[in-house]
C-alpha cells in the first residue's frame, strides 16, 4: 500500500469518526434535554432496589411500582 492509498484510508476513516462523533454528541444532548430534574433521594433508593426485584417473573409495571414501595419504606426508616 502506498503512502498516498493510507492517506486517502485514514483520511476516510477520520471522516467516518467524526460523523459517528457528532450522531452521538446529538443523540446525548436530546437525552440530556428530555431530562427535566435528578432524581431524588426516593428515586435513588427506588433504583438501588431494583437489583432484588426478580424481572422475568413480573411486567415493567409490577416491578416499578415494587421498586418505589421499597424506596418508601427507605424513606420512612430514614
Amino acid at each position: 500500500m502506498s503512502y498516498e492509498q493510507m492517506a486517502i484510508q485514514y483520511k476516510d476513516m477520520w471522516e467516518k469518526a467524526v460523523e459517528e462523533n457528532k450522531w452521538f454528541r446529538e443523540q446525548n444532548n436530546r437525552l440530556k434535554g428530555s431530562r427535566k430534574e435528578n432524581p431524588t433521594l426516593r428515586d435513588q433508593f427506588a433504583m438501588a432496589a431494583l437489583i432484588s426485584i426478580p424481572a422475568r417473573s413480573n411486567t415493567p409495571n409490577v416491578i416499578a411500582e415494587w421498586a418505589y414501595e421499597i424506596a418508601d419504606a427507605m424513606m420512612e426508616k430514614r
